[in-house]
C-alpha cells in the first residue's frame, strides 16, 4: 500500500497570491507607463499653451510638441527641462516613465518566478510504501532505519520529528510540519505502523494545526 500526501492548500496558494498581485500591479504600472502618464504629459502641454505664466518663447517651443509617443527621446528630455523651468507641476519626466516600465518588467519576471514556484510546490510530495518513506527531496528512508518518533510538539506546533540511521550509520533528524503538508497524519500513521521498533514519544494526533512553522522534510 502506498500513501502519498501533497503540500497543503496554504502552501499552494502562496505562489498564486504572488502571481495575482504581480499581474494586478503590473497592469497598473503598464497603464501608467505606456498610456496614462504620456497622455497626462500631452494634456499639460496643451494647458501650458493657454497659460499666462508661460512666455511666448516657451509657447513657440511647446507648439512643436507632436505627442509623447511621436517625440524622440531627446525632444522629451528637452521638454522635461522646459516644463521644470516653467514650474508646472504634474509633468512626468522621461526617467519617471522609464522607471514605470522597468517596474513592469520586474513584475513580469516575478510572475514567472511565481509560476515556477507553483509548479514546484505541486510536484512536492511525501510518499510511504511497504519499503519505507520517500521525502519531498527524493531521499528514501527504510522503515527499519527509523529509531525514534517524537510527537511532543504536534499539539502545540503541528510538528513531528523522526530520528533515523543514514547509510553511514549516523543518526539524523527530519522534521514534518502539519501546516506544510496536507493530510500529514496519514504519513504519520504509516510510520507508526511500519516502524514498530522505533521509540515513540506520544502517538500521532490528527488535531488541526493552527500556525505555520518551518519544515525540513
Amino acid at each position: 500500500m502506498t500513501v502519498q500526501v501533497k503540500r497543503s492548500e496554504w502552501e499552494r496558494r502562496r505562489p498564486l497570491v504572488l502571481m495575482l498581485l504581480c499581474v494586478l500591479f503590473g497592469a497598473w504600472f503598464a497603464w501608467d507607463g505606456w498610456q496614462g502618464w504620456p497622455k497626462a504629459d500631452d494634456a499639460i502641454v496643451k494647458k501650458m499653451l493657454t497659460s499666462r505664466h508661460v512666455t511666448s518663447a516657451e509657447k513657440s517651443i511647446l507648439k512643436t510638441w507632436q505627442g509623447w509617443h511621436k517625440e524622440s527621446k531627446a525632444q522629451r528630455k528637452s521638454f522635461d527641462r522646459l516644463v521644470h523651468d516653467a514650474q508646472f507641476s504634474g509633468w512626468h519626466s522621461v526617467t519617471d516613465i522609464s522607471n514605470q516600465r522597468r517596474i513592469v518588467i520586474i513584475l513580469v519576471v516575478l510572475t514567472c518566478v511565481g509560476g515556477l514556484w507553483f509548479y514546484r510546490i505541486n510536484r512536492l510530495a511525501l510518499k510511504a510504501d511497504d519499503k519505507g518513506l520517500t521525502l519531498s527531496n527524493g531521499r528514501f528512508i527504510a522503515w527499519d532505519r527509523i529509531t525514534e518518533i517524537d510527537n511532543r510538539q504536534w499539539n502545540m506546533r503541528g510538528t513531528v520529528t523522526i530520528t533515523f540511521n543514514n547509510a553511514d550509520g549516523i543518526l539524523e533528524k527530519v522534521n514534518f510540519d502539519g501546516w506544510m503538508w496536507q493530510d500529514l497524519p496519514r504519513i504519520l500513521e504509516q510510520i507508526d505502523i511500519h516502524a514498530p521498533n522505533a521509540k515513540a514519544i506520544t502517538p500521532p494526533d490528527a488535531k488541526p494545526v493552527s500556525e505555520p512553522t518551518q519544515t525540513d522534510a
